[in-house]
């Protein structure tokens, strides 16, 4: 999209309370903005409840926690 500066992807669970155009300074050394979850404080707990809710195949979640806690361990106290 050359035309374009940026792009905006908006997930069917979000209700927006604001024009999408207000939240549209992405971070320029990362290079896109995310809003901060909605539920839960640490990506841990995200982690945590996507397996109790049964959101994948247990073991799954469980392979990517455990790669998270191995590369990146400070990631898990960080707000999803």
């Amino acid at each position: 999209m050359p035309d374009y500066d940026c792009s905006i992807y908006i997930d069917n669970s979000v209700i927006l309370k604001r024009p999408p155009r207000t939240n549209a300074g992405a971070d320029p050394v990362i290079g896109f903005l995310v809003a901060p979850h909605s539920y839960r404080e640490t990506v841990l707990d995200e982690f945590l409840e996507m397996a109790r809710k049964g959101s994948d195949d247990a073991s799954r979640i469980f392979e990517q926690l455990n790669h998270c806690t191995l590369s990146c361990p400070e990631i898990l106290e960080e707000r999803p």
